[in-house]
């Protein structure tokens, strides 16, 4: 167990360190950078699975699912405040991931949208 929580450590350090350097100088494009996924599916996925919908263990927390009206109707904003600061049940990020992370999450949420059912 111990040894998963290292490797999973030095993963999340990994993928920070990418990212940052990936996007410390980009602006907000419209399509968010593949590096993102990652990020993605390191914090967001085992929740909210890999098409925003809930995997099982989110459906049984009662995640949202990030597709739907109610979750992209929200603001920017409220979407960086949820992943900052967490809500209800979900955790905040602000420490493993970066301001740029977070809006750059918040930009692959809305790409999601438009995402067939099938992945």
């Amino acid at each position: 167990m111990r040894r998963t929580v290292v490797r999973l450590a030095i993963f999340a350090g990994i993928v920070g360190t990418l990212t940052q350097s990936s996007f410390g100088q980009r602006s907000h494009a419209s399509t968010p950078d593949p590096i993102t996924a990652v990020v993605y599916n390191a914090y967001c996925v085992v929740c909210h699975g890999v098409d925003g919908t809930g995997s099982p263990t989110g459906k049984s927390l009662n995640a949202p699912n990030l597709r739907s009206a109610a979750v992209q109707k929200q603001s920017n904003a409220a979407l960086s405040r949820f992943i900052s600061e967490g809500k209800e049940r979900m955790p905040a990020f602000k420490s493993q991931l970066t301001h740029q992370q977070v809006m750059d999450v918040v930009l692959y949420l809305r790409a999601l949208r438009h995402r067939k059912n099938n992945r």
